[in-house]
Formats: structure tokens, C-alpha cells, sequence
């Protein structure tokens, strides 16, 4: 008989805390996934014990309410783009007026550089929950197509394919600052009406404010962009107001794809929790 308070271990594990050897499960799939999932169970059973019981204790947690994800997810997403607005901003301003831009990773307008980054990292994974969306929905093109578009936008932040266009093209000084806004100008007209009409078609307001106020912040950047050739006209270019307008763009830029984002992010778990039926009759 088992004496009073005592409890049986946790995951399965003997009263020493060693979890036993697992026996391979019988519905372990036949061919190169066997053999991979086999492969695997091997190097986990010669690994020390300790590091072997950890990795056989797999995390499990229960599910959030679809309420309480969708709200947790605005509150990550409005903190991480206020913190992130704000740290552009400092190190940015620091760095050019206070350092003389000797910390060109902290530049916001230095292709390579931590804020760079971050908004490639942004539009990166707005692309991969669209991907994923695309890829457990019946009507799946819109979410591809958008996939695809913002995945450019993030591989041309990445390799510069904008402002290699733009030096082609320029026929007249900074002139590839306005190149950009003329040249993405249809792509990102597309890629903003489709993700309008994508969150649109969601439930509550949390999408709906979270999409529409990252294409806002969007097109108030590509403003910003189109006109700092008037900065240089005007003599107030590598001024302290150019600097500000650096921060507004590059701030605004960043935070309109991660307030984008989050909004994609929600989709997902509001397909999830949908029944089959009700995503076989969702059309975007």
C-alpha cells in the first residue's frame, strides 16, 4: 500500500527520478521517416542520463481560450513594437550625433545593420505564418500570393535589390531614395489590399486594427522615403532633421510589419480553432 503523501512521479519516471528506457511505439512510420525517427531514439539512448531523461519528458501544457491567445498576442506585439521604436530611436540618434556614426550596426539607415535586421526578421515571419496559412486553408492563393510578396520584401532588405535598381535608374542626385516607393509601388498596392480584405474576413477587431494600423504606419514611411530628396534640396540633409526623419521612417517601417505580424498571427490561431467546416467555407 502506498503511504500516506506519497505521489506517484511525474511523466512516468521511477521514485529515483530516472525515467525507464521507452520502447519503441508500434505505430512508429515505415521508411525514411522510420528510420529518421529510429536514428534519433538511438543517439537520445547513448547520450548521459540526465540529458536523456530531460529529452524524454516532452512539454505539454493545456491550450490557451482562443479570447485569452488573441489577447496575449496584442500585448506581445504593441510591446515588442513600442520597445523596438523606441531602441531605434536611441541608438540611432546616439550613435549618428553623439558618436559620430562610429557604430554603423546601430545605424538605422545602414543596410547590414541591427535594424535592418529586425525588419527582415519582421516581414520574414509574417511570410511564414502566411505560408502556413496558405497551407491548411481550402482556398490558399490570396495567403500564398502574399506569402511570396512580403518574402521578396524581406530578401530585397536583406541583399539590397532596391537600391541596386535605384542606382541604375537615378538620373538626378538621391535619386534612388525616391526610386523605391516608384518601383514597389504596384507590389506593395497589391500586397496591402489583400492583406486588408485577409483580415477583414477575421473575427473581432484585433486583426482588423492591427493590419490597418501597420499598413498606415507603411504608407506614412514610404511618404517619408519619397520625400528626403526635398531634405537634400533644402540643405538639411545629415542634419538633425534628417536624422528624425530617419528614425520616423525606419521606426514606422519596422513597426508597421510587426504590427502586420501579429495581425497574421491571430488569423492563424482563429483557423485553427475553427471547425473543418467552417475553414472549407472561408473565402478570401
Amino acid at each position: 500500500m502506498r503511504s500516506l503523501g506519497s505521489f506517484p512521479p511525474p511523466d512516468g519516471g521511477t521514485s529515483d527520478g530516472v525515467v525507464p528506457e521507452a520502447a519503441e511505439p508500434s505505430g512508429t512510420p515505415r521508411g525514411s521517416v522510420g528510420r529518421l525517427l529510429r536514428f534519433t531514439d538511438w543517439i537520445v539512448r547513448v547520450m548521459p542520463r540526465p540529458l536523456r531523461n530531460l529529452l524524454r519528458r516532452p512539454v505539454t501544457t493545456p491550450g490557451r481560450q482562443l479570447a485569452s491567445s488573441t489577447a496575449v498576442v496584442v500585448r506581445l506585439t504593441l510591446l515588442l513594437s513600442v520597445v523596438s521604436f523606441v531602441l531605434l530611436a536611441i541608438t540611432h540618434l546616439v550613435d549618428v550625433l553623439a558618436l559620430g556614426d562610429r557604430i554603423l550596426l546601430f545605424d538605422a539607415e545602414e543596410d547590414g545593420g541591427v535594424w535592418t535586421w529586425a525588419s527582415v526578421a519582421a516581414q520574414g515571419g509574417g511570410a511564414t505564418l502566411l505560408a502556413m496559412l496558405a497551407a491548411a486553408s481550402v482556398r490558399w492563393r490570396t495567403y500564398a500570393w502574399c506569402s511570396v510578396g512580403l518574402a521578396y520584401l524581406s530578401l530585397d532588405d536583406a541583399v539590397r535589390i532596391h537600391e541596386k535598381l535605384g542606382y541604375a535608374l537615378s538620373f538626378f542626385p538621391h535619386a534612388t531614395r525616391l526610386m523605391w516607393p516608384l518601383l514597389y509601388l504596384p507590389l506593395m498596392g497589391v500586397l496591402a489590399v489583400q492583406l486588408w480584405r485577409i483580415a477583414d474576413a477575421q473575427a473581432g477587431t484585433a486583426v482588423r486594427a492591427l493590419v490597418r494600423g501597420g499598413l498606415l504606419a507603411l504608407g506614412v514611411a514610404i511618404l517619408l522615403e519619397a520625400e528626403t530628396p526635398l531634405l537634400f534640396a533644402l540643405s538639411l540633409g545629415e542634419t538633425v532633421v534628417y536624422e528624425i526623419e530617419v528614425v520616423l521612417e525606419e521606426g514606422l517601417e519596422m513597426l508597421g510589419w510587426i504590427w502586420i505580424g501579429g495581425g497574421i498571427a491571430i488569423t492563424l490561431l482563429q483557423h485553427f480553432e475553427r471547425g473543418p467546416a467552417a475553414q472549407a467555407a472561408e473565402d478570401v
